[in-house]
């Protein structure tokens, strides 16, 4: 039987294979994936870890669920400054911010 742990990681496991396979922006999540922390540092220097991981959860989400384009630009700038930074690495991003 599956707890809810295992439930929870499975939808997860689903959404992100979604978002790299067949999404909207499965050629950004790659491009935002491939991206080191020392890449990010290098033109972000405050940049975090978190704010780098809450731009990929942001970027899996909205292809897998197709999310509109603008609806990412404004969720995007929501996250802030560093992760519209971040964004502006990947040119599939860059060229929509």
């Amino acid at each position: 039987m599956e707890d809810d742990f295992d439930k929870a990681l499975n939808d997860a496991l689903d959404v992100a294979e979604a978002a790299l396979k067949r999404g909207k922006y499965k050629q950004s999540l790659k491009a935002l994936l491939s991206l080191s922390m020392s890449d990010i540092k290098a033109t972000v220097p405050k940049a975090s870890y978190a704010d780098y991981s809450r731009l990929i959860s942001l970027v899996e989400q909205a292809s897998a669920k197709n999310v509109a384009q603008a609806a990412l630009i404004e969720n995007i700038k929501a996250l802030g400054q560093k992760v519209v930074l971040i964004a502006k690495l990947v040119p599939g991003l860059a060229g929509i911010l």
